[in-house]
């Protein structure tokens, strides 16, 4: 499993012992306000079933979701990933990503995605990536778009309306074309 370096940030691939991390943000009003329209923290045992989840994509695909620290305090910061997922039927490739509420404004999503995208083009070579978002998350919105993403539709995902935004055709940083 790999682990991305970037200049201020360390992401490991998750594992059991990141359950304390997910709760944190599992647990932020803040925070589910940006994954789900209520904004209600999901119990233990949903965190569990997501981080079961992660691990089995892992385990099948061989990639999936990086837990982020800080390299300098070892800080936790959240996490990004690709993941396999049917939107609207269709099979993509997607990027998530959630940031602790104290960590936002700080380029860190930002940070966490351009990484995790640079390695699924370079190591697995993707060449289309998704990512999506509720509306009103201005700053998800603000990460895709500064990821040279374009919007693309609107979409219901999880019974609410979201955004769809694309980045493609994707290139390895060694192709010439």
């Amino acid at each position: 499993m790999t682990e991305i370096i970037t200049e201020r940030l360390q992401g490991l691939p998750v594992r059991q012992a990141h359950i304390t991390d997910l709760r944190q943000l599992h647990s932020d009003p803040l925070v589910m306000k940006t994954l789900s329209a209520m904004g209600e923290p999901h119990s233990l045992e949903t965190s569990k079933a997501s981080l079961n989840r992660a691990l089995a994509h892992w385990e099948a695909h061989g990639f999936g979701i990086w837990f982020f620290r800080q390299r300098q305090d070892e800080r936790f910061v959240g996490y990004c990933g690709l993941r396999h997922y049917l939107v609207e039927g269709m099979a993509e490739s997607e990027l998530l990503y959630a940031v602790t509420s104290d960590c936002w404004r700080q380029g860190f999503g930002f940070e966490m995605a351009r990484a995790v995208l640079d390695h699924g083009v370079d190591a697995l070579g993707l060449r289309s990536v998704v990512a999506f978002t509720l509306s009103n998350n201005l700053g998800s919105r603000r990460i895709m778009e500064k990821l040279g993403m374009t919007f693309e539709k609107s979409i219901t995902h999880v019974n609410l309306p979201h955004l769809l935004y694309r980045l493609e055709p994707l290139k390895a940083s060694g192709d010439p074309t």
